[in-house]
Protein backbone atom coordinates (compact mmCIF):
# COMPACT_ATOMS: atom_id res chain seq x y z
CA UNK A 1 0.00 0.00 0.00
CA UNK A 2 2.81 2.27 1.07
CA UNK A 3 4.48 1.95 -2.26
CA UNK A 4 1.51 2.23 -4.11
CA UNK A 5 0.75 5.47 -2.70
CA UNK A 6 4.19 6.44 -3.18
CA UNK A 7 3.73 6.04 -6.44
CA UNK A 8 0.80 8.37 -6.79
CA UNK A 9 2.39 10.52 -4.98
CA UNK A 10 4.85 11.10 -7.44
CA UNK A 11 3.04 11.56 -9.95
CA UNK A 12 0.44 13.70 -8.86
CA UNK A 13 2.40 16.34 -6.34
CA UNK A 14 3.75 18.26 -9.21
CA UNK A 15 0.74 18.27 -11.24
CA UNK A 16 -0.76 22.34 -10.78
CA UNK A 17 -4.60 21.05 -11.80
CA UNK A 18 -4.57 18.30 -8.93
CA UNK A 19 -2.78 20.81 -6.64
CA UNK A 20 -4.97 23.85 -7.20
CA UNK A 21 -8.42 21.66 -7.20
CA UNK A 22 -7.30 20.06 -3.77
CA UNK A 23 -6.04 23.62 -2.19
CA UNK A 24 -9.62 24.54 -2.97
CA UNK A 25 -11.62 22.14 -1.54
CA UNK A 26 -9.40 23.12 1.71
CA UNK A 27 -9.27 26.91 1.21
CA UNK A 28 -13.70 26.47 0.69
CA UNK A 29 -14.43 24.82 3.51
CA UNK A 30 -12.49 26.85 6.21
CA UNK A 31 -13.76 30.15 4.67
CA UNK A 32 -17.45 28.46 4.62
CA UNK A 33 -16.84 27.85 8.39
CA UNK A 34 -15.09 31.05 9.19
CA UNK A 35 -17.54 33.57 7.44
CA UNK A 36 -19.91 31.81 9.87
CA UNK A 37 -18.53 33.15 13.11
CA UNK A 38 -18.47 36.54 11.15
CA UNK A 39 -22.25 36.60 10.67
CA UNK A 40 -23.64 38.76 13.91
CA UNK A 41 -26.96 39.84 12.90
CA UNK A 42 -30.28 38.71 12.82
CA UNK A 43 -31.29 35.05 11.88
CA UNK A 44 -27.72 34.53 10.56
CA UNK A 45 -26.48 35.30 14.79
CA UNK A 46 -28.78 32.43 15.49
CA UNK A 47 -28.01 30.27 12.96
CA UNK A 48 -24.32 30.54 13.57
CA UNK A 49 -24.31 30.38 17.66
CA UNK A 50 -27.68 27.50 17.90
CA UNK A 51 -26.09 25.43 15.00
CA UNK A 52 -22.35 25.09 15.14
CA UNK A 53 -22.98 24.14 19.56
CA UNK A 54 -22.43 21.22 20.69
CA UNK A 55 -24.03 18.27 19.67
CA UNK A 56 -25.60 20.11 16.79
CA UNK A 57 -22.10 21.24 15.35
CA UNK A 58 -21.35 17.40 13.58
CA UNK A 59 -24.37 17.50 11.93
CA UNK A 60 -24.12 20.95 10.49
CA UNK A 61 -20.75 20.66 9.88
CA UNK A 62 -21.14 17.40 7.83
CA UNK A 63 -24.36 18.54 6.01
CA UNK A 64 -22.52 21.98 4.73
CA UNK A 65 -19.02 19.95 3.83
CA UNK A 66 -20.77 17.05 1.59
CA UNK A 67 -21.86 19.63 -1.52
CA UNK A 68 -17.75 20.34 -1.07
CA UNK A 69 -16.98 16.16 -2.03
CA UNK A 70 -17.81 17.38 -5.87
CA UNK A 71 -14.43 18.96 -5.51
CA UNK A 72 -12.32 15.89 -4.21
CA UNK A 73 -14.71 13.48 -7.49
CA UNK A 74 -13.06 16.33 -9.57
CA UNK A 75 -9.31 15.83 -8.55
CA UNK A 76 -10.26 11.85 -8.51
CA UNK A 77 -11.64 12.40 -12.70
CA UNK A 78 -8.75 14.12 -13.51
CA UNK A 79 -6.20 11.68 -11.72
CA UNK A 80 -7.65 8.90 -13.37
CA UNK A 81 -8.48 10.03 -16.92
CA UNK A 82 -4.29 11.65 -17.29
CA UNK A 83 -3.79 8.19 -16.98
CA UNK A 84 -5.23 7.36 -20.53
CA UNK A 85 -4.65 11.03 -21.91
CA UNK A 86 -0.96 10.11 -21.18
CA UNK A 87 -0.91 6.45 -21.36
CA UNK A 88 0.67 6.21 -18.18
CA UNK A 89 -1.24 3.11 -17.28
CA UNK A 90 -0.11 0.83 -20.03
CA UNK A 91 3.37 1.76 -18.91
CA UNK A 92 2.84 1.05 -15.21
CA UNK A 93 1.60 -2.33 -16.49
CA UNK A 94 4.79 -2.82 -18.96
CA UNK A 95 7.25 -1.39 -16.24
CA UNK A 96 5.95 -4.62 -13.98
CA UNK A 97 2.43 -3.59 -12.05
CA UNK A 98 -0.57 -5.57 -12.48
CA UNK A 99 -3.69 -4.74 -13.31
CA UNK A 100 -4.54 -5.09 -9.43
CA UNK A 101 -2.05 -2.63 -8.23
CA UNK A 102 -2.96 0.01 -11.01
CA UNK A 103 -6.62 0.05 -9.28
CA UNK A 104 -5.72 -0.58 -5.92
CA UNK A 105 -3.70 2.34 -6.11
CA UNK A 106 -6.80 4.63 -7.22
CA UNK A 107 -8.44 2.98 -4.65
CA UNK A 108 -6.16 3.95 -1.80
CA UNK A 109 -5.87 7.77 -3.21
CA UNK A 110 -10.02 7.70 -2.71
CA UNK A 111 -10.12 5.99 0.68
CA UNK A 112 -6.86 8.68 2.04
CA UNK A 113 -8.58 11.49 0.18
CA UNK A 114 -11.96 10.87 2.17
CA UNK A 115 -10.24 9.92 5.37
CA UNK A 116 -8.37 13.52 5.09
CA UNK A 117 -11.69 15.49 4.55
CA UNK A 118 -13.44 13.43 7.56
CA UNK A 119 -10.50 14.59 9.42
CA UNK A 120 -10.93 18.20 8.82
CA UNK A 121 -14.96 17.52 9.24
CA UNK A 122 -13.88 16.63 12.93
CA UNK A 123 -11.79 19.30 13.06
CA UNK A 124 -13.61 22.13 12.35
CA UNK A 125 -16.50 20.48 14.40
CA UNK A 126 -13.99 20.47 17.25
CA UNK A 127 -13.19 23.74 16.95
CA UNK A 128 -16.82 25.11 15.98
CA UNK A 129 -18.41 23.36 19.06
CA UNK A 130 -15.80 25.17 21.59
CA UNK A 131 -16.20 28.29 20.10
CA UNK A 132 -19.83 28.09 20.54
CA UNK A 133 -21.17 26.21 23.28
CA UNK A 134 -22.14 27.25 26.75
CA UNK A 135 -21.38 23.47 28.20
CA UNK A 136 -19.45 21.05 27.31
CA UNK A 137 -19.64 17.31 28.00
CA UNK A 138 -18.97 13.74 27.16
CA UNK A 139 -22.60 13.37 25.82
CA UNK A 140 -22.94 16.61 23.99
CA UNK A 141 -19.79 15.98 22.65
CA UNK A 142 -20.55 12.25 21.35
CA UNK A 143 -24.18 12.90 20.72
CA UNK A 144 -24.27 12.96 16.91
CA UNK A 145 -21.09 12.42 16.27
CA UNK A 146 -22.32 9.22 13.44
CA UNK A 147 -22.70 12.28 10.98
CA UNK A 148 -18.99 12.36 10.89
CA UNK A 149 -19.09 8.83 9.78
CA UNK A 150 -21.54 9.82 7.49
CA UNK A 151 -19.33 12.19 5.45
CA UNK A 152 -16.84 9.67 5.23
CA UNK A 153 -19.28 7.28 3.43
CA UNK A 154 -20.87 10.04 1.59
CA UNK A 155 -17.11 11.49 0.07
CA UNK A 156 -16.10 7.87 -0.10
CA UNK A 157 -18.93 6.51 -2.15
CA UNK A 158 -18.87 9.63 -4.58
CA UNK A 159 -15.56 9.72 -5.38
CA UNK A 160 -15.97 5.98 -5.76
CA UNK A 161 -18.88 6.56 -8.46
CA UNK A 162 -16.39 9.72 -9.98
CA UNK A 163 -13.57 6.83 -10.22
CA UNK A 164 -15.73 4.60 -11.98
CA UNK A 165 -17.33 7.13 -14.48
CA UNK A 166 -13.17 8.16 -15.15
CA UNK A 167 -12.84 4.27 -15.90
CA UNK A 168 -15.36 4.11 -18.42
CA UNK A 169 -15.30 7.67 -20.51
CA UNK A 170 -11.62 7.97 -20.05
CA UNK A 171 -11.53 11.87 -21.20
CA UNK A 172 -11.62 14.11 -17.97
CA UNK A 173 -13.54 17.24 -19.84
CA UNK A 174 -16.37 14.66 -20.92
CA UNK A 175 -16.59 13.07 -17.62
CA UNK A 176 -16.56 16.07 -15.33
CA UNK A 177 -19.80 17.30 -17.19
CA UNK A 178 -21.27 13.54 -16.99
CA UNK A 179 -20.77 12.67 -13.36
CA UNK A 180 -21.99 16.46 -12.32
CA UNK A 181 -24.70 16.14 -14.51
CA UNK A 182 -25.34 12.68 -12.65
CA UNK A 183 -24.65 13.75 -9.44
CA UNK A 184 -26.35 17.29 -9.03
CA UNK A 185 -29.59 16.55 -10.94
CA UNK A 186 -29.74 13.85 -13.59
CA UNK A 187 -30.57 11.46 -11.01
CA UNK A 188 -32.53 13.14 -10.19
CA UNK A 189 -34.96 13.46 -13.06
CA UNK A 190 -34.56 9.72 -13.79
CA UNK A 191 -36.30 8.97 -9.92
CA UNK A 192 -38.92 11.15 -11.23
CA UNK A 193 -39.65 9.54 -13.74
CA UNK A 194 -39.35 6.45 -12.60
CA UNK A 195 -42.47 4.63 -10.00
CA UNK A 196 -41.97 3.14 -7.13
CA UNK A 197 -40.29 3.73 -3.96
CA UNK A 198 -37.24 1.94 -5.02
CA UNK A 199 -35.88 5.40 -6.39
CA UNK A 200 -35.06 5.87 -3.12
CA UNK A 201 -32.17 3.60 -3.49
CA UNK A 202 -30.71 5.18 -5.94
CA UNK A 203 -27.20 6.20 -5.01
CA UNK A 204 -26.66 9.63 -4.89
CA UNK A 205 -30.40 9.57 -3.18
CA UNK A 206 -29.13 7.28 -0.69
CA UNK A 207 -26.36 9.70 0.21
CA UNK A 208 -28.24 12.92 0.26
CA UNK A 209 -30.28 11.01 2.74
CA UNK A 210 -27.48 10.38 5.26
CA UNK A 211 -27.97 13.91 5.99
CA UNK A 212 -30.65 15.40 4.79
CA UNK A 213 -31.16 18.70 6.38
CA UNK A 214 -29.12 20.84 8.62
CA UNK A 215 -29.93 20.73 12.29
CA UNK A 216 -31.20 23.70 14.82
CA UNK A 217 -32.38 22.98 17.72
CA UNK A 218 -35.16 26.04 17.40
CA UNK A 219 -36.00 24.74 14.22
CA UNK A 220 -36.52 21.28 14.64
CA UNK A 221 -39.31 20.88 16.91
CA UNK A 222 -41.60 22.81 14.91
CA UNK A 223 -40.74 21.55 11.10
CA UNK A 224 -39.60 18.46 12.41
CA UNK A 225 -36.65 18.01 9.59
CA UNK A 226 -33.59 17.29 11.41
CA UNK A 227 -32.74 13.65 12.30
CA UNK A 228 -30.53 13.43 15.37
CA UNK A 229 -28.99 9.82 14.18
CA UNK A 230 -28.07 8.65 10.88
CA UNK A 231 -29.86 5.95 9.40
CA UNK A 232 -28.56 3.01 9.62
CA UNK A 233 -29.67 1.54 6.63
CA UNK A 234 -28.68 4.54 4.21
CA UNK A 235 -25.11 4.11 5.76
CA UNK A 236 -25.06 0.66 4.88
CA UNK A 237 -26.43 0.84 1.73
CA UNK A 238 -24.70 3.53 0.75
CA UNK A 239 -20.79 2.11 2.09
CA UNK A 240 -22.10 -0.89 -0.01
CA UNK A 241 -22.68 1.22 -3.64
CA UNK A 242 -19.43 2.54 -2.58
CA UNK A 243 -17.44 -0.81 -2.63
CA UNK A 244 -19.79 -1.92 -5.54
CA UNK A 245 -18.38 0.88 -7.02
CA UNK A 246 -14.60 0.64 -6.72
CA UNK A 247 -15.59 -3.43 -7.91
CA UNK A 248 -16.93 -1.94 -10.83
CA UNK A 249 -13.72 -0.23 -11.76
CA UNK A 250 -11.68 -3.40 -10.82
CA UNK A 251 -13.17 -5.48 -13.36
CA UNK A 252 -13.25 -2.66 -15.78
CA UNK A 253 -9.57 -2.47 -15.62
CA UNK A 254 -9.27 -6.37 -16.09
CA UNK A 255 -11.14 -6.65 -18.79
CA UNK A 256 -10.48 -3.30 -20.57
CA UNK A 257 -7.93 -2.62 -23.12
CA UNK A 258 -5.40 -0.07 -21.31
Amino acid sequence: MRNLLYIEWIKYSRYRTMNVILGGYVLLLSLIFVSFTELSFGPFELFSKEAFRFPYVWQNVAFLSKFLNLYLCIAVIFMVTNEFSYRTLRQQVIDGLSRKQIILSKSYVVLLLSLASTLMVFVIGVIMGLINSNVVSLSLFTARLDFVVAHFIHAFTLMSLAMLFSFLLKRNGLTVILFLTYAVFGEAIIRNTLPGDFTLYFPVKILTNLNEYPSIEAFENELQLGKDHVPVLNAAVGLGYGLIFQWASYWKVLKSDL
